[in-house]
C-alpha cells in the first residue's frame, strides 16, 4: 500500500470522522480520548500501513488496533451516530427542546431521550423543526422507544422543599436576638421564645399553577367536536397522574394540530 499524498487530505479527515462515527470511536473535538484515537490510527495508517484513510482500509485496520482505542457506550455510540448524520444545527434543535419539554438531558439521559426522537423523525422522514420535534414526543409517549422525563415534584413534595430552603434564613432570625449579657443560664431561651417573631397565622396560598393546567386542559378537550378526536383528548387526560397537568395540555393542544394538519392533506 502507498498514500497518495504525503498530507492528510480533508477527504480522509472525512472519512475517519464517519468511520468513527459508525463504530462507535470516541471523536468528540478536544478531549483527551479523541486525540487519543486519533493519534492511534493516523500512527498505524501512515507510519505502518503507509495507506490512504477511507473507509475499506480503515475497516481492515479496526481488528489491529481495536484494543488501543477507546469506544463509546452503546447509547452514545448511537447519538454520534444521529449527529453525524444529521449535522450540527439540526442536532441542535433537537437537543433545545429535550430541556425545554421537560426531558432529562444530563448524561446518559440525553442520549437516550435524542435518540429516540432522532430515530422517530428519521423513520417518518419528517424535517428537523420545532412542530416536528413535538409530534414525536406525543407518538413515542404511547410508543416502544423510551423517554426519560424530569420527576414531577407533589404539592408536599414541594412544601418540603420549600421549608428546607428556609431552614437557614429562619436560623438567622433566632440568631438575630440579642440575650442581655446579664440573664442568667436557664432563662435563656425563655427569653429567646418570648422575643422571637410571631408567625403569621394568615399564610395565604396562590393558586396552584397545576389546577390552571388541569382546567385549560379539560376546556381545550370539551373544545373538541368531533367525537373520536374527543374521545382521544380523554384519553389523554387520564394520563395527567403519570406526566402531570400541564404535559397533558400542551399534548391535547399538539394532538388538535395534528388533527387539523391531517384533515387539509385529506382536502388536498
Amino acid at each position: 500500500m502507498a498514500r497518495t499524498n504525503q498530507q492528510v487530505t480533508n477527504e480522509e479527515i472525512k472519512a475517519y470522522v464517519e468511520w468513527a462515527a459508525a463504530h462507535g470511536i470516541k471523536n468528540v473535538d478536544g478531549t483527551q480520548d479523541a486525540l487519543d484515537n486519533a493519534q492511534v490510527v493516523a500512527n498505524y495508517m501512515l507510519e505502518t500501513w503507509k495507506s490512504d484513510f477511507t473507509r475499506e482500509t480503515l475497516n481492515q485496520a479496526l481488528p489491529m488496533i481495536r484494543h488501543l482505542l477507546k469506544f463509546h457506550g452503546p447509547a452514545e455510540a448511537e447519538y454520534h451516530r444521529h449527529i453525524a448524520k444529521l449535522g450540527p444545527e439540526q442536532a441542535q434543535v433537537i437537543s433545545d427542546l429535550i430541556g425545554k419539554r421537560g426531558l432529562r438531558n444530563d448524561g446518559d439521559n440525553l442520549y437516550v431521550n435524542f435518540n429516540s426522537i432522532a430515530a422517530w423523525l428519521e423513520e417518518k422522514r419528517f424535517a428537523i423543526n420545532p412542530h416536528n420535534v413535538d409530534l414525536a414526543l406525543t407518538n413515542l409517549i404511547s410508543g416502544k422507544r423510551p423517554l426519560i422525563w424530569h420527576k414531577r415534584l407533589q404539592d408536599s413534595e414541594k412544601e418540603a422543599l420549600k421549608n428546607r430552603e428556609q431552614q437557614p434564613t429562619q436560623a438567622r432570625k433566632q440568631d438575630e436576638i440579642v440575650i442581655p449579657k446579664n440573664l442568667p443560664g436557664h432563662l435563656v431561651e425563655h427569653y429567646r421564645m418570648l422575643h422571637s417573631p410571631k408567625p403569621d397565622e394568615t399564610v395565604k396560598t396562590q393558586k396552584s399553577l397545576d389546577a390552571e393546567y388541569q382546567q385549560r386542559a379539560i376546556d381545550a378537550a370539551n373544545s373538541i367536536q368531533s367525537n373520536l378526536d374527543r374521545e382521544e383528548a380523554q384519553n389523554i387526560l387520564s394520563q395527567n397522574s403519570k406526566y402531570g397537568w400541564e404535559f397533558c395540555y400542551h399534548k391535547i393542544l399538539r394532538f388538535i394540530e395534528q388533527r387539523k394538519h391531517d384533515r387539509q392533506n385529506v382536502v388536498r
